[in-house]
C-alpha cells in the first residue's frame, strides 16, 4: 500500500480532521494518510480519485457525521469501502462516529 490510511469525510468536518484527526494520525502515529485535498490527482476523472482513495490505502477512516451522511461524495466513497471489504474479505473499514450518529440513520 502507498499510504497507511484514507480519510473519507464531509468538506463540513474539515476543521476536526485538519486539526486534530491528521496530526494526530500523521505526527504522533507516523503513518502516511491519504486525503482528498492533498492527494488527489488534479485533472483526474472523480470516480478514479475515489478509487484510489480507497484502494491504495490499507485502512479507510471513515469519518462518520451528520455531514458526511448529507454528501453524495461521501456515500461513494463509503460503498467504495464495503465494496472492497465484501470483496476482498477485508477489515480495512474504521469509523469514528464524530456527533453521535445513530445506527437508524444508517
Amino acid at each position: 500500500y502507498e499510504y497507511d490510511a484514507s480519510i473519507i469525510y464531509s468538506s463540513g468536518d474539515q476543521e476536526f480532521v485538519s486539526n486534530e484527526l491528521l496530526p494526530l494520525l500523521e505526527t504522533k502515529y507516523n503513518l502516511r494518510c491519504f486525503i482528498y485535498y492533498r492527494d488527489w490527482t488534479i485533472g483526474e476523472k472523480i470516480h478514479k480519485n475515489i478509487a484510489d482513495t480507497i484502494y491504495k490505502s490499507r485502512y479507510v477512516i471513515a469519518v462518520m457525521s451528520k455531514n458526511f451522511l448529507k454528501s453524495n461524495f461521501c456515500h461513494a466513497e463509503l460503498s467504495l469501502a464495503l465494496e472492497r471489504v465484501i470483496s476482498q474479505r477485508d477489515c480495512c473499514l474504521k469509523v469514528i462516529n464524530l456527533d453521535g450518529v445513530s445506527k437508524e440513520s444508517l
